[in-house]
């Protein structure tokens, strides 16, 4: 079994006092939040060196940096989804 913590187990409750208490306008903005075209576009670069093994450590920091702040608005998105089911 796999007991190593991951960044999501740390921020989700960590968000979880900011989630609960924002209104509708704001969980519409944070349930809308999407990545740059230019962001989508430098993480497939990354992804791709990734997958055969050609990362420079500056760009394996980089790259475990998006994957950080993709989970960060992800969980955003999702409580925020959530919270406009709940009716906010």
């Amino acid at each position: 079994m796999d007991t190593t913590t991951q960044p999501t187990d740390i921020m989700r409750p960590m968000l979880d006092p900011i989630t609960e208490s924002i209104g509708r306008e704001t969980a519409q903005l944070f349930a809308n939040l999407q990545p740059t075209t230019a962001m989508i576009a430098r993480l497939e670069v990354l992804g791709d060196k990734c997958n055969e093994g050609e990362l420079t450590p500056k760009e394996r920091a980089e790259y475990e940096m998006y994957v950080q702040v993709g989970d960060l608005f992800a969980i955003l998105n999702a409580k925020a989804k959530q919270a406009l089911v709940d009716g906010v």
